[in-house]
């Protein structure tokens, strides 16, 4: 593949999901514009339900399930566990996406937190919509790699060695909705993020020939992120044009990271999050390189601390002048939240 540039093409549910959050809380908009919550984004279409395809209880049914399938599939997974990694490379559609979805009791189990590969894995995949099972006891819980306009919603991803969910090598479009990640970085506390997007600068030719990870336009609401030995959410250089909104996010203790949330990326959005107590900002800007950490915007959240702690951090000259910090941002027990930079 290419890069991003093919797969913007028009995606129903997703764009519609997309076109909703955007219109609220784009970059530089009043705070007050669209308030969003997690209730308003829209159900997915199809989800369990009478006429579903069975797999069967094995690691290998579920596999083969996954090569199968078609556009329009829904897939329901039984009520157990499958150990093993995971790999989807089929797509779907935009008018008929294919479906994975189980029950509380669905999990896959990638096998131990010490293995190579992640739990389950979308391989230039697209218009897949995950949804109502578990992932835990992997290395990284769910990895996206130039898959685009997927849909990951009332999943649980927990006890992972690295990273909860990884999207990487222009992996764009994609939205995460009500879902809980939690208890990340067991063995790899650098790398414990919850939700990670896009990929390092020393890292480019690895995930996106030596190009900026152009994971743009990723949408994460409704979601909690909590117990992360690294940031709750964690956005990279080369990313833009993402949404984090009406979220609880917090960290684990002990963590030795700068800030509960890192925007790296041009163009982001965070807004209406509840963010927790921090040894450290609540969410720190960064300007890593110099055409990058610039035109974010940080709007309406609540934060948890006490009056003395810097809450929201721009980091660097250029940043602070090319970043919106609204005056709504507060401490969740009433006074504005502090910030290193004049609020608007």
């Amino acid at each position: 593949m290419t890069g991003p540039a093919p797969r913007l093409r028009a995606l129903a549910p997703a764009l519609v999901v997309l076109s909703l959050l955007f219109a609220g809380c784009s970059a530089g908009a009043p705070a007050d514009q669209g308030s969003t919550s997690a209730s308003a984004v829209p159900a997915a279409d199809a989800t369990c339900a009478p006429g579903a395809e069975p797999v069967g209880p094995s690691s290998r049914d579920l596999q083969r399930a996954l090569d199968a399938a078609t556009p329009g599939d829904v897939l329901q997974l039984a009520d157990t566990t499958y150990v093993g990694a995971f790999t989807i490379t089929r797509s779907g559609t935009a008018d008929d996406p294919i479906v994975l979805c189980g029950t509380g009791a669905s999990v896959l189990d990638g096998g131990g937190i010490d293995r190579a590969s992640a739990a389950l894995r979308l391989a230039g995949a697209e218009h897949w919509v995950l949804t109502g099972f578990s992932v835990a006891d992997a290395p990284t819980g769910i990895v996206l790699d130039e898959a685009s306009h997927n849909e990951l919603r009332e999943l649980e991803v927990s006890d992972t060695g690295g990273q909860g969910i990884r999207l990487r090598s222009a992996s764009s479009q994609n939205l995460i909705v009500d879902s809980v990640v939690r208890d990340t970085g067991v063995v790899d506390r650098d790398l414990g993020e919850g939700i990670a997007i896009g990929s390092t600068e020393s890292t480019w030719c690895r995930y996106s020939r030596c190009e900026p990870d152009a994971s743009d336009g990723n949408v994460i609401v409704g979601t909690t992120v909590d117990h992360t030995a690294g940031e709750a959410i964690s956005a990279e250089e080369g990313t833009s044009s993402g949404v984090v909104r009406d979220n609880r996010l917090a960290r684990g203790d002990g963590t030795s990271t700068d800030a509960v949330v890192d925007l790296k990326g041009n163009g982001w959005t965070f807004a209406h999050n509840e963010v927790g107590d921090a040894a450290g900002p609540g969410v720190q800007v960064h300007s890593v390189l110099p055409e990058w950490g610039l035109g974010n915007s940080v709007v309406g959240n609540t934060f948890g601390g006490s009056a003395e702690e810097l809450v929201i951090d721009v980091v660097g000259t250029t940043a602070r002048a090319a970043t919106e910090v609204g005056c709504d941002n507060a401490m969740t027990w009433g006074p504005p939240a502090r910030a290193n930079t004049t609020c608007s």
